[in-house]
Formats: structure tokens, C-alpha cells, sequence
């Protein structure tokens, strides 16, 4: 836990100083209380630290001596402008001993949920592998050739590689996944702070309902959150963003400001930011683009600035990816060059992208029914309705009462695009809720923070009667569905008689707080650091084909903290070094 915290220290300073610093360029204060300032500021900060260090790792290993750089360059950089320093000597928020003390809490409970072993599967299969790669090697030409899944390219996994030395080797791993619960708890907090206080608007409720779907998700099963996947902050800064633009258009900063550096430009900023942490943050992208250039309209300076913007953080991820694999964006087949020496190869990557569908749509087995979605949406091992398919038909019961209303405000109009766009991008391209759960919340959240009188009993009505259909499901699914039941129903009882509908949606998000602490009372976290990702005891070194002094681990189970280059499966058997001299830090080439 010590680790962990001090750990979030050396990424909480540079994060809060140049988000802060950007922020402030955007002129977000004007929309936003201090507190909630630094939440959005810190997102900001740590995808913009993040993407540098996947353009740094082009260059030389992500290490521990390339962080202090940037420690200090982030750090102490913004502070140099004397206006910004007047701007941060107006912060004057005062916090209570009540939220200091609430703030404590919760970071001892992201750090003790942190300091628990690891049970995501992807981490140990290739998550930390390429983490290790980063922190010894940076972004090494061929290595997608070594493993299908070394050539995904995170700007996540190169702010891990960061902590991954020394006596911190391969226990770290989990740090990144804490300071975003860290980041999202603390969101809950200051919502429900202000839903207590009866100070709430509508879209402060959307984002409790969101989160309380995405964090039970997050801390429950095999606790995604205990990890470094991508897919955690994606549904993080989706919800975030969601939240910007619903506080913008409020505030009645969508339309005042016209200059092209505005406060526009933040969800932008953070969108681009979560597409280099992974692909499936397009849509997200696509409508905040548009978001950001309709006031202005399509004039040469708004667009240049909006397509500079994407650059600057596309850039490092095209280079990356095909850096190690030969495809701008791996594993889509139209971005792969063939016939490089380093490449994966269009058809090798058109075969990844449709295992990572035929998974999602079958799992294991081996039959492939059509159509897909019915089979999809039944578990057959419990003869019940899956969680995936639960979202969706929220999602579209959802989309059918919120299109009967006439109009919309608030930005619920731009948010509802996002939730539209994010559910058929995912079941397009590989439909489960742990790619797409970020945009499967948006739709029912919506019409809870609506409180639309036609929609209430509907959607009480569903959540009641999957639960009760699904007696069989596991623990950890059957609470995030009966807190889905709770809310909605809290809801419900708001359009029955007010006082109570207020008392009961406060005691509901209470509830929903209590449970999702109650996934904390099995833990047994470690005090001084998190146990270390442990190695396959039947890893076998074979020399790389044509030079006897490199070798490839291959293991039939995940490789985990194995040494590097180690592969989960038979190793390919035309791979070669780039370079023999150098080793395996000048890359791998296919045999000729």
C-alpha cells in the first residue's frame, strides 16, 4: 500500500501541474469548482504524460531516469508563466475536515484494493510483457511477430513500464488501474456530496448512475481494476467527458467562446487521449471532433488546431504500432504495410481482429451459430440472460423512449451520440461489456437523470425481471444487476411521490456505496508493496532461430513476469534477429 501511494505521488504532481496548466490555457475554471477542476486536470495531465512517454519509448526504454525527466519537466515547467502562478494563488476551497477525511478513505481503499495479487487474465497473458518491454527496451521493431498480442500498443502500458524496476519489478503492474478508481471515487464523492445537499442538476446523476455501474464492474470478478488494462480508463474518461460537455453546455460555455482555444477543447484533448489508450475510444473521438468544431464551423483555424491536436497524440501511437508490428493502427488490416522484413502482415492482422470478435461474439466454443446475437446473448451453462445482453436491451430500451422525446437540452443530445455511437461500434466490432461498458451506462443513465415519467416503470421493470430470471448467475453479476434495480426503481418512486423518491435515490447511493466497499472485505492487502506477478514454472528457453546465444521462453500458460522475450504458445518458427550483435533489443525480422 506505502508503494502504491508513493507511487501515485510521483504521477499525481507532474499530472495535476500541466493538466492544471492546460486547463487553465482552456479557460475551464470558468465552468468548474476547484475541486472538480483538479479531477478533470489530472485526467488531462496523465494522458498527456502518457502519450509522451510512448513517443519517448521510439527512442530509448521507458525507464525510471526518463520519468524523473519528465517528473521535473511537467512538474516545474507550467510554473514558469507568471499568469498561471496568479492563477493558482486564487484557489481559496477550503475543504472540511468531513471531505479531507472522506478523501483519506478512499485512498486507502484504492491502495488496499491495489495491493491485492492479480487475477486479470490478459495481464499475466501479455498486459505486463509488454510493460516489460517498454521499461527495458521501448517500442522494439517486430516484436508483434514474437506473439499476436505484442503488437497492441498502449500509451497505458508505457506509463506502467515507468514503476517497473528495481525492487518494484513486476509488482507495480496494478498501479495505474488504483489511480483510476482513485480518480473515479473521488468523482463519486464530490456528485454525491453535492446530491446530499439537494445542490444537484440533472447530469450529476447521470454520473453517479455511471459510475456506480462501471466502478462494480471494475472491483468485482476477477477485479479489472487490480491491473494495467486500457479498458478501465477508457469507460473512466468516457463517463468524464460526458460530464464536461453536459457542465459546458449548462454553463452556457459551448457558445460564448468563440476563440479556437476554449474550453471546447478539454473533452477533445481527453478523447484523443483515450483512443491512444485504446481503439475503442473512436466514437468517443469522433463526437467530441464535432463537438468542438460546430460553433466555430469548418474555417481553417479551428480545423488545423482540431487536426494538430489529433496528431500530437496519434502520431506517437501510429509510430508505435508500426514500429512493432508494420500497421499504423494494429490490428486493422487496411493500416498494415506488407512485404516489410518486421511486419505482421495485413492477413495476420485481419486473423487477430477477427479472433478478438469470434471471442467475444462465442468465447470458447468451437460452433459458430448464425445468427451470432442470439446465441450471444443466453449463458448456456446458467440457461440465462448474460450481463452483455442485459446492457444492450437497457441501451436500446433506452434509445426508444429517449427518440419519443421531442427535445433535448443540457448536452444530453451530444451524450446520447456518444452512448448511439459507442454500442454499435462495439457490437461491430467485438461486442462485450468490457470494451464498450463506458457507453453501455450512458443510454440508461440518461433517462435516469431524465426522470422521464414514461420510461421510470419500464426500466424498474427490467432490471427486476432479468434478476429474477437469472437465479444461477455468480455473486459479483447478480449485485452490479441488483444495484441497476435499485437505482431505477429509487427512480420509479420519484414520480410516485417526491419526498420519497428523494429519500429513496439517497439511500439507494448510499447503498450503492456500501456494496461496492463490501467488495473490499476479502481483501487482505499487502502494507508495503503489492505481491509480484509470478512466473509459469514450465517456461522452456529455446534458441531464436539462427543465433544460439538469444532465446524465446515458450510456455503453454501465460508467461506473467517471465523473462523476456517469452511467448504464451509455440513460438514462430521463421523469426530471426534483426540484428545478432545487438540482441534482441534491435528487434525481430521474419525469415526470408
Amino acid at each position: 500500500m506505502l508503494s502504491i501511494i508513493t507511487a501515485w505521488i510521483f504521477i499525481i504532481l507532474p499530472c495535476m501541474s500541466v493538466g492544471l496548466y492546460v486547463t487553465h490555457l482552456c479557460n475551464l475554471k470558468l465552468f468548474f469548482d476547484h475541486e472538480e477542476l483538479i479531477v478533470v486536470a489530472l485526467w488531462t495531465g496523465i494522458v498527456i504524460l502518457a502519450i509522451s512517454l510512448l513517443g519517448t519509448s521510439l527512442f530509448v526504454s521507458v525507464s525510471p531516469q526518463v520519468g524523473l525527466v519528465y517528473f521535473f519537466l511537467y512538474t516545474i515547467a507550467p510554473i514558469t508563466s507568471s499568469r498561471f502562478r496568479a492563477e493558482i494563488k486564487m484557489f481559496k476551497s477550503k475543504p472540511t475536515l468531513a471531505s479531507c477525511l472522506a478523501v483519506a478513505l478512499i485512498v486507502l481503499m484504492c491502495a488496499a484494493l491495489t495491493s491485492i495479487p492479480i487475477t486479470w487474465h490478459d495481464t499475466k497473458l501479455y498486459h505486463y510483457q509488454l510493460i516489460k518491454w517498454l521499461s527495458n527496451y521501448g517500442s522494439v521493431p517486430g516484436l508483434g511477430l514474437i506473439h499476436d498480442r505484442f503488437g497492441f500498443v498502449s500509451s497505458w502500458f508505457a506509463l506502467s513500464a515507468l514503476f517497473d524496476a528495481g525492487v518494484f519489478e513486476a509488482r507495480l503492474a496494478p498501479l495505474l488501474g488504483g489511480l483510476s478508481l482513485l480518480l473515479a471515487f473521488i468523482r463519486l464523492f464530490l456528485v454525491l456530496r453535492r446530491i446530499f445537499s439537494n445542490r444537484a442538476r440533472s447530469y450529476d446523476t447521470f454520473v453517479a448512475a455511471c459510475l456506480s455501474v462501471v466502478l462494480f464492474w471494475a472491483i468485482t470478478g476477477d477485479r479489472i481494476a487490480v491491473s494495467p488494462s486500457p479498458d478501465l480508463p477508457t469507460a473512466l474518461i468516457t463517463v468524464e467527458v460526458c460530464l464536461i460537455i453536459m457542465v459546458l453546455i449548462d454553463r452556457k460555455g459551448y457558445a460564448i467562446d468563440l476563440n479556437i482555444v476554449n474550453s471546447r477543447l478539454i473533452p477533445l484533448i481527453l478523447s484523443a487521449g483515450a483512443f491512444a489508450i485504446k481503439l475503442s475510444a473512436a466514437p468517443l473521438l469522433a463526437v467530441t471532433v464535432i463537438f468542438y468544431l460546430q460553433p466555430l464551423g469548418l474555417r481553417s483555424k479551428p480545423v488545423i488546431l482540431c487536426m494538430a491536436l489529433c496528431v500530437i497524440f496519434f502520431l506517437p501511437l501510429m509510430a508505435a504500432s508500426f514500429t512493432t508490428t508494420g500497421c499504423f493502427i494494429y490490428p486493422v488490416k487496411a493500416t498494415c504495410v506488407d512485404n516489410l522484413s518486421w511486419g505482421v502482415g495485413s492477413r495476420n492482422a485481419e486473423q487477430m481482429s477477427l479472433v478478438i470478435r469470434d471471442y467475444a461474439r462465442y468465447g470458447l466454443e468451437s460452433e459458430r451459430p448464425w445468427p451470432w446475437l442470439l446465441n450471444w446473448m443466453v449463458d448456456k451453462h446458467t440457461s440465462s440472460l448474460k450481463t452483455d445482453a442485459l446492457l444492450l436491451l437497457l441501451s436500446l430500451m433506452s434509445v426508444i423512449f429517449l427518440l419519443a422525446r421531442e427535445h433535448f437540452k443540457d448536452g444530453y443530445e451530444w451524450v446520447i451520440a456518444i452512448g448511439v455511437l459507442g454500442v454499435a461500434f462495439v457490437m461491430w466490432s467485438a461486442p462485450s461489456y468490457r470494451f464498450g461498458v463506458g457507453y453501455f451506462c450512458i443510454l440508461p443513465s440518461v433517462v435516469i437523470a431524465r426522470e422521464t415519467l414514461l420510461t421510470s416503470p419500464l426500466i424498474s421493470i427490467v432490471p427486476l425481471s432479468m434478476t429474477l430470471l437469472t437465479p444461477y448467475i455468480d455473486l459479483e453479476h447478480r449485485r452490479l444487476r441488483l444495484v441497476l434495480l435499485a437505482i431505477s426503481v429509487s427512480v420509479y418512486l420519484m414520480h410516485l411521490r417526491k419526498s420519497l423518491g428523494d429519500l429513496a435515490l439517497k439511500a439507494t447511493l448510499c447503498l450503492a456505496c456500501l456494496m461496492l466497499l463490501s467488495g473490499l472485505f476479502c481483501v487482505q492487502p499487502s502494507l508495503l508493496v503489492p505481491p509480484r506477478i509470478a512466473a509459469p514454472p514450465n517456461v522452456k528457453y529455446v534458441p531464436i532461430q539462427g543465433d544460439s546465444s538469444e532465446t524465446v521462453g515458450i510456455s503453454s500458460e501465460p508467461c506473467g513476469s517471465a523473462r523476456i522475450p517469452c511467448t504464451p504458445g509455440l513460438a514462430a518458427p521463421n523469426v530471426l534477429l534483426r540484428n545478432a550483435k545487438v540482441g534482441i533489443e534491435a528487434g525481430f525480422t521474419r525469415k526470408p
